[in-house]
């Protein structure tokens, strides 16, 4: 998936880690501000940007806790 007039990335130089606590591995590009959108809602924070295959993006427990949100 390619972005016309992408924001550009900061250097993001920590590991990412999975939901069981381990070094996940993931290549890592950057970290970039966005605005997301979910329903009515529009939500402002910081994406880090890595490989993920097959899948288009995770919501991570920071953006979950630092809006209230549940699973």
């Amino acid at each position: 998936m390619t972005f016309e007039n992408r924001p550009p990335l900061k250097p993001y130089v920590l590991f990412l880690t999975t939901a069981d606590g381990t070094c996940s591995g993931m290549k890592v590009f950057g970290k970039v501000d966005l605005e997301l959108r979910i329903g009515d809602n529009l939500f402002c924070h910081e994406f880090i940007v890595t490989e993920l295959g097959d899948l288009c993006g995770i919501l991570g427990m920071d953006f979950l806790e630092n809006n209230n949100m549940t699973i």
